[in-house]
């Protein structure tokens, strides 16, 4: 249980914080500053404060670049590892979280979750989490606006992952290959892969980043999109005011952005030329080695042959 009294004097402290009302009762530390609460786990307070220093740039930051207020306050809530980040999702009402999510964000509770194990410890990577994380509740600012036109999930992440921008993994280094051989998911279905399982959700998020990379590029800056659908253009006018083209017609030059992309190709397909250079060179020396095992075993078997014949009679 938590105290009534601590919650009142969190409030106090950071200023009109709207919380999700499910601060943990077996986690009693926390920390304060202006705009935000960080909870953490018993002995990581030095995460917690990593955390603490890093989320007034992150504010900042993104302010800067969305244009959001973030003027009421955030629960920030760090959590061991993923079987305590899909505890905590179950217990805020979300969906169970597959094993390479580092992160979760409650928009409309303003709380977010973050793994303490998530590869990286570097400053650059804490920044880069929080900023993945408190971009999803910038950008529900602009959604919960009264004539907000509709911001899919796909934009959603890609806004996201393009703030945060992120170590590149090697789904990123595939897309080209993922574009010459047709397997990309077409934007029309793209949503709907974030809600499938394995793989596929996985590309969808590289998919939706790269795509938003490429648009931002071509002119639809992430401030003056976000403040067309908060007026509520719809998608498809906000990007043709921003960029002169269609959202179709983005989607056809990403893809032969994609293409045209051979060195991202060749270092997507070199691992895999070694890997199959060496299977085909083990391969080579084994059939080798059986052939001179043959060879020998052939000429001891004439050689014990000769041996049982004994000396040769005129």
């Amino acid at each position: 249980m938590r105290p009534s009294g601590l919650i009142l004097t969190m409030l106090l402290i950071t200023g009109s914080l709207s919380c999700s009302g499910d601060i943990r009762a077996q986690s009693p530390h926390t920390l304060t500053t202006p705009g935000a609460i960080i909870h953490f786990p018993a002995g990581r307070k030095d995460a917690a404060l990593d955390y603490l220093r890093a989320f007034p740039e992150v504010r900042a930051s993104l302010r800067r670049r969305s244009g959001a207020a973030l003027g009421k306050g955030v629960i920030i809530e760090l959590v061991t590892g993923i079987e305590e980040l899909r505890a905590r999702a179950e217990a805020l009402g979300g969906r169970t979280p597959d094993s390479f999510i580092e992160g979760l964000a409650f928009s409309r509770q303003r709380h977010v979750l973050i793994r303490l194990d998530a590869s990286g410890s570097t400053w650059h990577r804490i920044q880069g989490l929080l900023t993945h994380e408190l971009a999803h509740v910038a950008i529900d600012e602009f959604r919960m606006r009264p004539d907000a036109a509709a911001i899919p999930r796909w934009l959603d992440e890609g806004i996201a992952q393009y703030l945060e921008g992120g170590p590149v993994t090697a789904l990123f280094w595939e897309l080209p290959v993922r574009a010459r051989l047709g397997f990309l998911i077409p934007l029309a279905e793209l949503d709907k892969a974030f809600f499938e399982p394995g793989g596929r959700r996985a590309a969808a998020y590289v998919q939706a980043e790269s795509l938003t990379e490429f648009m931002v590029r071509a002119g639809g800056g992430v401030r003056e999109l976000l403040e067309l659908l908060g007026e509520g253009v719809s998608l498809k006018l906000a990007v043709r005011k921003l960029t002169f083209m269609d959202l179709e017609e983005i989607e056809t030059l990403w893809i032969e952005d994609l293409e045209s992309d051979v060195a991202a190709t060749m270092r997507s397909l070199g691992p895999l030329a070694f890997a199959l250079f060496i299977g085909l060179a083990s391969a080579a020396g084994l059939i080798r080695r059986h052939r001179r095992k043959l060879v020998i075993e052939e000429r001891w078997a004439r050689e014990e042959e000769a041996e049982a014949q004994g000396p040769g009679k005129d």
